[in-house]
């Protein structure tokens, strides 16, 4: 039986967490329906959700699932369904862009595969396998409302769900029970679900309960089979967290912090053989459990203080699995007075000594819980453990605190590896560690997070000897917080002050806030004099956590009241120490960006701070000060006092327009383009006016470009009116201006310096003049918003360590990108603070003293003048000069194995010997094989393309989103700010650079500014001149001993892109920053004609849209129509709207005259087409929309070029966004776009773009013969076959070519019979969604109906897309197919299992697959008609006389015993006398 729905559903919006996701199936059932009774339940398909999304496309295209039935292993049928799965911000896949692995090697040759109903449609041709776990038995199960649980254990994969005996009212339970599932590949999905339960109760109706999940991957435990292993448990106390729902909905989690117990499995893969049967799923007995190898541990701990704790007592638990031990009494807050050493130590300290900011800082309101050894020693925790690390159970520390009316209550936890702690030393004390706790859900909210100070330390026997505890003193140490900046912040900082506060061992500093600030920057190093516990002064101490916060600072009735933003907590270990040459260990400053998180739950990322750490002791806080943060004149710096230096550059900034501004204003904008000055801040002059904080020029509108003439119209600049941003009339202008500015970088990438386009309302003048005249509001005027990008990678190519002038540029290219990637990867958030490991601070103290070395070595030898040695060309080797010995002599520019290749050095015999590899694919090749043949194509957008052998964007004056309060924008292809309406308020076109070093020629709207940074200039040159002498002289010294190489010779060119910013474009700088040439550029009238003519080519979409099922006139599918908008005139094809669809089809061609660049933005939108009546209920919806800025194309080469070579535009699947469904994917539309000037037209037709025409496919069957045909009558049939084509896209009735077609007779067939006989369907019309051929063999009745005897069904889909799309003809030669008598015949039962079938006969045919063009050259009639040929048929002898017919109607005369004598001899006499009668004789 074969069924068609050709249906599809979209589900928009399915909320999943990532766990959720990891472990979610989409299940297809199929019914057979019944009208009085329950539907029968025919089979059941899964496809897991996680394994969907991984694939290309995020799509499984046209894939075939058995169905099958729980406990049967055997299919019940084949379910083909195409299914994608889409996160946020995906695209949706178009259908012929995703080809299925194993398609050119599907076997076509064998049609049995092809066969519906046989085990080839069942699925039962891949390898058949047995998934065996075993679940051999769980422990330590968590209590569940102070009873013991229920356990059982499932088993699901593959559709399959296996269930373990249920235990009743037990901690512990054995199974050893084995979960078999049939698998049969291929297998498309990868996750074997293992889930523990506790049953519920009828009688109570409470539903069964998870415990706990876990994960194994199917393709993992094929190769390598999974060892009896125990598998630890952890959740959550539903007394702690009662609702975990609830929070995992907000989008928040907390980490699984308790112990629910431990369970055993094992499992492995089982490949069957052919002559195997695969069992159906089920639960069979296993043998015994292999116990894991298993080590006697003794856990040891000593608690010494506990911090942070809130409470009236403490203690403090141990836990490894459920065992548990803890401290023997509650201790109450007590011990050392950190604060009052601090101050003890401060008196003997000179008053003043490090200013008065050394005097300002909190001490935070942190209980202290002080143990002694007695109080503070847990006794061993004796148990046996797994050798094996991913067995053994965490270890877990629990702080539980009480007070004086509320019970127990644990505060914080910590969960760490048993092989993170040391095994115990006997007479070798352990040194205690803080270990920072993870605060509970009620307390994430706490100033300072809780932490525990204590040793923990595992030995192999029972019986040792516990020692004293370590002996600690305190001391005073000095923690060093380099507080840079923050970023990313989540909040809305227009009205905050934001500050940051640093925490350790009881007393905080913050740092002055800064007021409304998007990215505030403190650069200030927070020096905390604390109290650490320490056995020696020269080793470490016990470091505490170092707790990180933003906050917002404010006053409110001069009440301070900070409001915590995200915090972090850091561990910081390393104390700066002297070597053994008494000299102190070099130390760098080594920041980075950590999250902050905050939330309800404190997992939500709500920013990131640039911060370090540095440790010292007090008394040598003196020898070793801070260093300074912000960056120094570059002739001012040293690296042992500084983090940074100030590098010259010059910002060349080229301004093309503004686009989409919201209107707020009447009057013309003004554009600010100002980048932060990273010096210190100095005080006000002595007019009271303090110092520019900000490098900048400001850019006004002009009515003409540079030198425009007024009668000129092409030199105006343009301003216009569009529709964007959910407003209507927003306002454009051009500016075509250019400017350049001298500005001071640091050199760090990790400061991240930003440029930031400001535009602004004109300021508001009153009385203007007049003497009162005044500006109430300022010099600035109202901020329209504002664009901030990064210049971090923008630097010039000599700022990267190791790159110079003196080598040409393409010598230095990988140098130049590992310095990009080096400062990729260092402005890269991270989630924790990590410190430097032993080993690497050893292997970079290794480096520095090796560069000390080389500094004494080459000091040493300049002092040695040695008589120079000439090099010869070559040597007796013929090797050139720089393959040499690496000596200076001989190779002054010495060996650059990294920068250029080596020569690759041969014998002699087997010059004339190499082998070449294969050529790669040409251009033409690879954009026909990406594109599958249809030309080129780009998954998304074309101005995002990765794709850069298809299409490499050039579009440099891009849109740049204008915000307010929002940091740098990163570039995200899933982000389209064109309808993030309550963010941008318009866009800038813009481009800038770096240029090493100062131009004289810039200048800044600061005065005071300018004129400091020309002093400095001039200062600078004197310098310079005196430092360049002495270079010159050296250079000179050492001419005589440098030869240079023709190879490395250094071009004026070479120097130009050395010292501009990386990866800026040739073409670009050659006008972007030359006002006459960009305009030339932008505004003549041979590069921009009056008007353009845009053809838009419409081609498909994807509709992701949910079914409407709201009001009176809800409806089961969309239907969409296009609308489109270029500048402010719509055009919408209402009329044309495609019904009940999801994945309309549109192949249209739009051609409009548009003036550039006011009529430059095109928007597509997409509608769900409503009636008449249902639009004034529900309103026609909008699907998605896209928009597309012509102007960039039409100035960009690569899409002129891509244009000009016979217009070859890539086909570009351009997502749908919808501004009101934020985040989610709506589909995408499959486009492109071209555009000619309007007078060339007529000469440039439009691309073709029709729908893929109606191909035509022709099948020809040629059948043979049958053999083996059940005797149907005595030991003959009469044979006939009939051919049926079950296909609506079927044309050739109208040909004379039914669809129904039958042989002739083969009469009296003994068993086997033949035909030799045409049958002929044309023009089946491609693309079809099923195409099914039945052939039935009949027992052939003159009189009555032809009785059946059997049938095959044939699928004959993939063989008509195979030729439509290859246009190759398959033939398929001599076919034998067995016939079921149960195919066409009396339906069974859904639950009646099938009887075996007998054999009825086979037949064997000839078929061929062709086009219909092929066919029309190659003709041939039905059945042995004229033209009988391709192949010539001749009609067979046997079974087609007439004895053979009249054999059919045979027949036996009654038996008439002796009269069957006599009766002859009757007869005679009869005739005889009639004869004599006739002639007259009688």
């Amino acid at each position: 039986m074969f069924v068609s729905w050709n249906e599809d559903n979209i589900w928009p919006d399915v909320e999943l967490s990532p766990e959720e996701f990891e472990s979610a199936y989409i299940e297809f059932s199929i019914y057979a329906r019944n009208w009085f009774t329950r539907n029968d339940l025919i089979g059941k398909a899964f496809l897991q959700l996680k394994s969907i999304n991984a694939r290309q496309g995020h799509v499984y295209m046209k894939k075939s699932l058995p169905l099958r039935k729980d406990g049967e292993t055997s299919a019940k049928g084949m379910i083909t369904l195409t299914v994608f799965c889409l996160k946020p911000g995906e695209s949706a896949p178009q259908g012929e862009e995703v080809k299925e692995e194993g398609e050119d090697r599907e076997d076509l040759e064998d049609l049995s595969k092809a066969v519906l109903g046989s085990s080839a449609d069942t699925g039962d041709t891949g390898k058949n396998y047995h998934v065996l776990i075993n679940i051999y038995r769980a422990e330590n199960l968590a209590k569940i409302s102070g009873a013991n649980p229920n356990p059982f254990v499932t088993v699901e994969f593959a559709g399959a769900c296996v269930r373990t005996t249920p235990a009743y009212d037990v901690e512990q339970y054995t199974w050893n029970e084995c979960a078999r599932i049939p698998v049969q590949t291929p297998v498309y999905e990868d996750t074997i679900l293992i889930k523990l339960w506790s049953g519920g109760s009828a009688l109570t109706m409470t539903p069964d309960t998870l415990l706990a999940q876990g994960l194994i991957s199917f393709s993992e435990l094929r190769n390598n089979s999974l060892p009896a292993r125990w598998f630890c448990l952890y959740g959550w106390d539903p007394e702690e967290v009662p609702d975990v729902k609830s929070i995992s909905k907000s989008g928040e989690n907390i980490k699984p912090n308790c112990f629910k117990g431990k369970l055993l499995i094992s499992g492995r893969v089982e490949r069957l053989g052919a002559e195997d049967v695969m069992m159906a799923a089920g639960i069979t007995t296993s043998r015994s459990a292999p116990e894991p190898r298993n080590m006697q541990l003794a856990l040891l701990a000593d608690v010494y203080e506990v911090c942070g704790a809130v409470g009236r007592e403490c203690q403090v638990q141990l836990a490894f699995g459920s065992s548990t031990k803890q401290t023997k009494d509650w201790v109450s807050p007590g011990g050392l007075d950190k604060i009052a050493a601090i101050e003890q130590h401060g008196q003997g300290a000179v008053t003043d000594d490090f200013g008065e900011d050394d005097k300002i800082y909190e001490v935070e309101d942190v209980t202290t819980f002080s143990f002694t050894q007695e109080q503070g020693r847990i006794e061993p925790i004796l148990t046996m453990a797994p050798e094996e690390a991913k067995s053994q159970p965490l270890v877990m520390v629990n702080v539980y605190t009480r007070g004086l009316l509320s019970g127990r209550t644990r505060v914080g936890y910590q969960m760490r590896q048993l092989e993170t702690f040391k095994k115990y030393e006997p007479g070798n004390p352990g040194r205690p560690r803080y270990m920072p706790l993870e605060p509970m859900p009620f307390n994430t909210h706490a100033r300072i997070p809780g932490s525990v100070l204590m040793v923990i330390e595992h030995f192999t026997t029972d019986d040792v000897p516990r020692h004293n505890r370590r002996t600690v003193k305190p001391m005073v140490y000095i923690v060093r917080a380099y507080a840079f900046m923050a970023r990313n912040i989540k909040v809305d900082t227009a009205n905050t002050n934001l500050a940051l506060r640093v925490a350790c061992a009881g007393v905080s500093k913050t740092t002055n806030p800064e007021a409304s600030q998007v990215r505030p920057m403190w650069m200030k190093p927070l020096e905390l004099k604390v109290t650490l516990c320490s056995d020696h002064p020269k080793e470490p101490p016990t470091m505490e956590p170092i707790t990180v916060t933003l906050l917002d600072s404010q006053t409110i009735l001069g009440v301070k009241n900070d409001r915590d933003i995200g915090k972090t907590v850091c561990t910081y270990e390393y104390m700066r120490q002297k070597d053994n040459m008494g000299r102190w260990e070099p130390y760098r400053l080594q920041p980075q960006w950590v999250k902050l998180f905050g939330g309800n739950y404190g997992s939500v990322a709500m920013g990131e701070v640039l911060i370090g750490f540095e440790l010292l002791h007090s008394k040598f806080r003196a020898d070793l000060p801070a260093i300074q943060m912000w960056p120094v004149p570059e002739e001012e710096f040293d690296p042992k006092r500084h983090f940074s230096k100030l590098k010259k550059a010059t910002l060349h900034f080229s301004l093309y327009g503004l686009r989409d501004l919201i209107p707020n204003g009447h009057e013309d904008p003004v554009v600010n383009v100002r980048v932060k000055k990273f010096e210190k801040p100095q005080p006000a002059d002595p007019t009271g006016v303090p110092p520019s904080k900000y490098y900048s020029m400001n850019f006004k509108y002009e009515k003409l470009v540079h030198e425009g003439q007024e009668d000129n119209k092409d030199d105006h600049c343009h301003k216009w009116r569009t529709d964007a941003l959910g407003h209507q009339g927003c306002r454009n202008l051009e500016f075509f201006q250019v400017r350049k500015i001298n500005v001071k970088v640091p050199d760090k990438e990790i400061l991240q310096p930003f440029i930031a386009i400001r535009v602004l309302e004109k300021p508001v003048e009153l009385f203007q003049g007049t003497a009162l005249q005044m500006k109430p509001f300022g010099d600035e005027g109202a901020l329209i918003g504002e664009s901030r990008q990064s210049l971090n990678r923008l630097y010039p190519c000599t700022w990267y360590e190791g790159v110079s002038l003196d080598y040409p540029y393409s010598a230095q290219e990988n140098r130049i990108k590992k310095g990009v990637d080096k400062a990729i990867r260092a402005c890269a958030s991270r989630t924790i603070f990590e410190e430097e490991t032993p080993e690497d601070r050893a292997r970079e103290l290794q480096v520095e003293r090796e560069q000390r070395r080389q500094e004494q070595m080459n000091y040493m030898k300049s002092l040695i003048t040695m008589e120079e040695e000439k090099a010869e060309t070559i040597d007796s080797r013929a090797l050139p000069l720089e393959l040499r010995p690496f000596k200076s002599v001989f190779n002054p520019a010495g060996y650059l194995p990294e920068d250029r290749e080596a020569l690759q050095l041969r014998e002699e015999h087997i010059l004339n010997m190499e082998q070449l590899g294969n050529f790669p694919l040409c251009f033409g090749e690879r954009a026909h094989a990406e594109a599958g043949g249809a030309g080129l194509r780009l998954r998304g957008k074309l101005e995002q393309s990765k794709q850069v052998h298809v299409f490499k964007p050039d579009f440099w004056y891009q849109n740049a989103p204008l915000m307010r309060n929002a940091d740098i924008v990163q570039d995200d292809e899933l982000t389209d700010w064109n309808f993030s309406y309550e963010k941008v308020f318009g866009f800038v076109k813009c481009v800038f650079k770096l240029m090493d070093g100062w131009d004289r020629e810039a200048q800044s709207d600061d005065a005071a500014g300018t004129a400091l940074a020309m002093a400095e200039e001039v200062e600078d040159e004197g310098e310079d001149e005196a430092a360049d002498a002495e270079v010159a002289s050296q250079a000179m010294a050492q001419v005589s001993s440098k030869k240079e190489d023709d190879a490395g010779v250094v071009t004026e060119e070479d120097k130009a892109k050395l010292r501009r910013s990386v990866g800026f474009d040739d073409d670009l700088d050659s006008y972007a920053f030359d006002v006459t040439r960009l305009t030339n550029r932008f505004k003549n009238k041979e590069r921009v004609p009056s008007r353009i003519r845009v053809r838009i080519y419409f081609v498909k979409a994807i509709c992701i849209f949910g079914k409407q099922v709201e009001g009176f006139f809800g409806k089961a599918f969309i239907d969409p129509y296009l609308a489109y908008k270029l500048g402010n005139v719509l055009v919408s094809m209402r009329n044309m709207a495609q019904f009940n669809t999801n994945v309309p089809s549109f192949y249209r061609v739009e051609e409009r005259d548009v003036v550039m660049p006011a009529e430059a933005r095109l928007q597509v939108d997409l509608f769900d087409f409503q009636d008449g009546f249902s639009e004034t209920i529900n309103g026609e919806k909008l699907i998605g929309s896209t928009v597309i800025d012509l102007e960039d194309r039409w100035h960009s080469s690569a899409w002129r070029d891509a244009m000009d070579r016979k217009q070859q535009i890539p086909t570009e699947d351009r997502p749908l966004i919808n501004p009101q469904l934020s985040g989610q994917n709506c589909g995408s539309i499959e486009m492109w776009v071209e555009m000619i000037d309007s007078v060339r037209a007529s000469d440039i037709k439009a691309s073709e773009l029709r729908k893929p025409p109606a191909m035509e496919i022709e099948v020809r069957l040629v059948i043979r013969t049958c053999k083996n045909v059940k005797p149907m009558n005595g030991d003959k049939t009469d044979v006939k076959v009939t051919v049926d084509l079950e296909c609506k896209e079927y044309e050739g009735v109208s040909m004379g070519f039914p669809k129904l077609q039958a042989t002739d007779v083969h009469y009296g067939a003994p068993g086997n019979a033949i035909f030799n006989w045409r049958v002929v369907y044309p023009r089946i019309v491609m693309p079809t969604k099923s195409c099914t051929m039945d052939l039935k063999l009949y027992q052939a009745n003159s009189i009555s109906s032809d009785e059946f005897i059997g049938a095959v069904s044939i699928d004959l889909r993939r063989y008509v897309e195979r030729v439509a799309r290859d246009m190759d003809m398959i033939f398929i030669e001599k076919a034998d197919l067995q016939f079921s008598a149960n195919s066409g015949g009396e339906e069974l039962s859904p639950e009646e299992p099938p009887a075996e079938e007998e054999p009825v006969g086979s037949v064997q045919f000839e078929m061929w697959f062709m086009t219909q063009s092929e066919a029309n050259q190659k003709r041939a009639g039905k059945g042995r008609e004229d033209p009988n040929d391709f192949p010539q048929l001749v009609t067979p002898a046997e079974g087609r006389g007439w004895a053979d017919f009249a054999a059919g109607f045979s027949f036996s005369l009654p038996d008439f015993g002796l009269m069957k004598k006599i009766i002859p001899i009757v007869l005679f006499t009869l005739l005889c006398l009639v004869l004599l009668r006739f002639i007259g004789l009688l």
